[in-house]
C-alpha cells in the first residue's frame, strides 16, 4: 500500500484500516471458541471493535475507567472478555475527581499536539494493571 502521497496522520489511518479486517479475524477465532485458550482478555480505547464482538458473537465487553482504580482521570476503555470474569473496581476516586478543572480530569482528551503525545495517550494506568494482576493473575 503507497501512502506517501498521504499526510501523516492520513497515512496512518490507512494503514490501521488495512490491518483491521485480520484484527478481526484474529477476535473472532476466540470469540467463536476455535482458539483453544482458558481465557482471553482483549484492552483497547472504546472502538468499533467492541460493537462488532457485541454484535456479531454477543461478547462480554466491559467498560472500565481509571476513576475506579485510583487514577483521578477519564480515559474509556473496553475489555472484551472471553471465558474471564469482569474487572471489579479497586479505588473509586470518582468523587474526588469530579472537583478537578474539566481539563486535568480529561488529560488524555485535551493532550497539546507533540512528539509525546502518542505515547502519552497509550499509557496504560498502574491501577487498572495491578487490579487485573490481583484479580486474574494465577
Amino acid at each position: 500500500m503507497d501512502t506517501s502521497t498521504l499526510s501523516p496522520a492520513s497515512a496512518a489511518l490507512m494503514l490501521r484500516m488495512h490491518a483491521m479486517p485480520k484484527a478481526f479475524e484474529v477476535v473472532s477465532q476466540l470469540a467463536d471458541g476455535t482458539t483453544r485458550t482458558h481465557w482471553v482478555v482483549m484492552e483497547n480505547p472504546a472502538s468499533v471493535l467492541f460493537p462488532y464482538l457485541r454484535t456479531m458473537y454477543a461478547a462480554d465487553v466491559q467498560y472500565i475507567q481509571p476513576w475506579q482504580f485510583g487514577h483521578p482521570e477519564q480515559k474509556k476503555t473496553g475489555l472484551a472478555l472471553h471465558k474471564a470474569t469482569r474487572l471489579q473496581p479497586t479505588e473509586d476516586v470518582k468523587e474526588f475527581m469530579m472537583t478537578l478543572p474539566v481539563k486535568k480530569r480529561e488529560r488524555i482528551w485535551y493532550m497539546s499536539p507533540g512528539p509525546d503525545r502518542q505515547k502519552e495517550r497509550a499509557r496504560f494506568f498502574p491501577g487498572i494493571a495491578a487490579a487485573m494482576a490481583e484479580q486474574w493473575g494465577e
